[in-house]
């Protein structure tokens, strides 16, 4: 029987590029279909107070290689 554990564990001995591969569609069926994923009531209050902060100030931020290499541990 197919279950996630299953199919996960299929997916994780494929190359690392077909991995990627499996990703990219499993997301792209995901941006295709964005009504099935719900958020909660918390996760559409910060959305809406990340865009009104956006609108308020588009230029406010970090771009994105400070973003990244903050993530990464890097300094900018």
């Amino acid at each position: 029987m197919l279950n996630r554990q299953t199919i996960l564990d299929a997916a994780l001995t494929l190359p690392p590029q077909e991995r990627a591969d499996l990703v990219k569609d499993i997301w792209d069926s995901l941006a295709n279909n964005p009504e099935a994923l719900k958020l909660t009531p918390a996760q559409e209050q910060e959305l809406d107070r990340c865009w009104d902060a956006y609108l308020a100030d588009p230029k406010a931020g970090d771009d994105w290689p400070a973003v990244k290499a903050g993530i990464l541990g890097h300094n900018a």
